[in-house]
């Protein structure tokens, strides 16, 4: 039913902001809301990744970078769709990550989905409206996973910035219904499917 709904013009009129687009995840959630009749932001760290994400306009964006992303939100906002998808997969218990493996991290995994959120939410308040979905996993958030120790703690911190709903006008729409959340994780929970993008009017 999702993907139907997907495939359809249902993003029409809409922007929406990819982050990770030039691969994986990224990229096949891109193609999918240009499929679906989004003007489609493509974001990836390898500008060279991003020269045929079809139906998107790729950029080169650093998503660590609070200066390049206040730019580039400058340059292409408001959006009505921003989805974070940037993150990386560090192995290693405890005893394995040093100080600045787990500084790294949060750095892409946490602190990226914080500084883009700054960026693009004054937009979707001014417009009453628009969809954050941050990436995220199974892995901490809801399991423990071996030698995973500080991805799992980076899904710990995105599960509770997900659940967290202090933006009045993008949440509130969403606060009745809890499958139209501010986050998606890869995985079902409690049977739900993975809810498809709802761009709020």
């Amino acid at each position: 039913m999702a993907s139907e709904r997907l495939s359809s013009d249902r993003l029409a009129g809409k922007t929406a902001v990819v982050t990770a687009a030039g691969s994986g995840i990224g990229r096949a959630s891109a193609e999918l809301f240009a499929r679906a009749g989004a003007r489609v932001f493509a974001a990836d760290v390898n500008a060279a990744a991003l020269k045929d994400v079809a139906g998107c306009e790729g950029h080169a964006l650093d998503v660590r970078d609070p200066a390049a992303i206040a730019g580039f939100a400058k340059r292409n906002g408001p959006v009505n769709v921003l989805f974070n998808c940037a993150g990386s997969v560090p192995g290693g218990t405890v005893l394995d990550v040093d100080p600045a493996q787990w500084d790294a991290a949060f750095d892409l995994n946490v602190k990226s989905m914080y500084h883009m959120i700054r960026a693009f939410l004054p937009g979707m308040i001014a417009a009453r409206g628009g969809s954050i979905i941050n990436m995220s996993s199974v892995a901490g958030s809801i399991t423990g996973v071996p030698d995973r120790c500080v991805y799992g703690a980076t899904n710990c911190v995105q599960k509770f910035r997900a659940t967290f709903r202090g933006t009045h006008v993008v949440a509130r729409p969403a606060a009745a219904d809890p499958q139209h959340a501010t986050a998606l994780v890869a995985h079902q929970r409690r049977g739900a499917r993975l809810a498809a993008i709802d761009s709020q009017e």
